[in-house]
């Protein structure tokens, strides 16, 4: 047996310690521990997301950054039209960033104030990918034969690289292009 065993989620973990391996883990208590794969929110939004970091910290202090149980302090300011326009506004230059890079890299032009349905993982079949490109289709084929409904503008994005052991993962690949 290895010295540590580092299921890929806290979900897994539970399983392991509290049913599959459960004897094991009895005698081994130290030896299954879950290990994330390295992004936090506090990197996700104060690296990634200045214009929103830029939000919080005007409403909640810098102090977000290292306890973000405060962020739980923002529903206070959810009633308030101006702290609204503020997260609209960070959303939407984010938004404008990317429809930016999408026309330079892609050649696809996208509309930044439509809704962004993005799905970005590892494509394998318990991903539901497949389940999510079907509802794409379904609602492109209501919106046909209904066009003067009044429908959400919305933008679906795709990525992901097929695990390779999935042979329906690539097939999924193909089918998204």
């Amino acid at each position: 047996m290895h010295r540590v065993i580092r299921p890929v989620s806290e979900l897994h973990s539970n399983l392991m310690v509290q049913s599959l391996f459960a004897d094991f883990a009895k005698i081994f208590p130290g030896r299954f521990t879950n290990v994330t794969n390295g992004v936090t929110p506090r990197r996700w939004l104060a690296v990634a997301n200045p214009s929103l970091s830029a939000v919080l910290d005007e409403h909640l202090g810098r102090n977000w950054r290292t306890d973000l149980s405060l962020l739980n302090d923002l529903q206070q300011h959810c009633d308030f039209p101006m702290v609204n326009h503020a997260v609209h506004q960070a959303k939407l230059e984010n938004k404008k960033r990317l429809a930016e890079y999408i026309a330079q890299q892609l050649n696809v032009v996208v509309n930044p104030k439509a809704l962004f349905d993005v799905q970005i993982k590892r494509i394998h079949e318990y991903k539901r990918q497949l389940m999510n490109v079907l509802h794409v289709i379904t609602r492109y084929n209501r919106i046909k034969a209904d066009p003067d409904a009044k429908w959400v503008p919305r933008v679906n994005i795709f990525g992901g690289k097929a695990a390779s052991a999935s042979l329906h993962g690539e097939a999924h690949y193909s089918f998204d292009q």
